[in-house]
């Protein structure tokens, strides 16, 4: 078994999230009701700034839909030494800034 497929596999049995992995990074996502939330997503140092959010973001919008879902939700952590980046992918990929508390922005896209 390889270790993509066995860390896949223990995100979606220990902590109850999908996964989506390719050779330039992942995203974790978990599907309740009507919304999606990404939980983690991370595109390696050496594939950024290649539209690879949008890449790995879609994939996770189509398995959504599938479940009828009509709401992506994701979070970021200003405090993060990327979160200026992440923001930016955030609103180039359309979703919008819906609240602020503490260190937190939660950004929300109707699907």
């Amino acid at each position: 078994m390889n270790v993509e497929i066995m860390w896949a596999e223990y995100n979606k049995e220990c902590l109850g999230f999908d996964s989506y992995i390719n050779e330039h990074g992942f995203v974790l996502y978990r599907i309740e009701n009507d919304q999606c939330f990404i939980q983690d997503l991370y595109i390696k140092k050496d594939s950024r700034g290649k539209e690879l959010f949008r890449t790995l973001v879609d994939v996770v919008v189509e398995a959504a839909k599938k479940h009828k879902c009509n709401r992506l939700v994701s979070q970021i952590n200003v405090a993060n030494a990327t979160s200026s980046a992440s923001i930016s992918m955030h609103t180039k990929y359309g979703m919008k800034l819906v609240s602020a508390h503490n260190n937190v922005l939660l950004f929300l896209k109707e699907i």
